[in-house]
């Protein structure tokens, strides 16, 4: 176990990397955000830092004695230019952490992957699906589920390939889609604009009668 130290998270403005720092705040450790855009609360100390600039990843992260790495692009191929752009984005990003951490002799990183770098591109979906798979870019992935894949599979290669004194321990997540909730909240948002539509009739039938 990490001692209590400094935690650098990466893509700390958004909402999940917000609800980490928080838990690491709870839990005793200092914590730096490395993010592109500042946060819309200042719960810790933001360092605005483009991911895919080594220099500037390696200089953001100095000092610390753990990372965890969110950030990332997660939309899905609208067109090849912006594609192009995800894919380098995660992938870089990705390898610039953890040559930063390599460097600044960083002892523990926890890596939030995707369902998409397991679950994609196979032909058979209706099966249970763990980490000892991978998806498929023989299949038809997108950019965002191609660069989750090949993000992961690298760290776990560069962590692997580091020499037994520079040793780095890897913890990977991956989190899938809550359709479930989704879905729920769509109900309820058609529901709630239904019953507007309702109150709306109901409020003109009024008046009218009263006319």
């Amino acid at each position: 176990m990490l001692p209590f130290g400094k935690i650098a998270v990466t893509g700390g403005s958004g909402g999940a990397g917000q609800y980490v720092i928080r838990n690491l705040l709870e839990h005793g450790y200092e914590v730096v955000n490395l993010d592109r855009v500042p946060p819309s609360e200042d719960s810790a100390p933001c360092i605005e830092t483009d991911l895919t600039d080594y220099r500037a990843t390696e200089a953001a992260m100095q000092g610390c004695d753990g990372a965890v790495h969110l950030a990332a692009n997660p939309h899905l191929d609208s067109n090849f230019e912006e594609s192009a752009d995800r894919f380098h984005n995660n992938t870089r990003s990705t390898f610039n952490v953890f040559n930063a951490a390599a460097a600044h002799g960083i002892k523990r990183v926890v890596l939030t992957s995707s369902v998409a770098a397991i679950a994609y591109g196979h032909t058979d979906k209706l099966r249970t699906f763990t980490e000892a798979d991978w998806s498929n870019w023989d299949g038809n992935i997108h950019a965002y589920q191609k660069s989750k894949t090949l993000a992961e599979k690298a760290a776990w290669e560069f962590v692997e390939q580091l020499p037994e004194d520079q040793h780095l321990e890897l913890a990977v997540i991956n989190p899938g889609f809550d359709w479930l909730s989704w879905l729920l909240i769509l109900k309820i948002s058609m529901w709630l604009v239904s019953m507007q539509c309702v109150l709306t009739v109901l409020k003109k039938l009024s008046i009218s009668l009263h006319l």
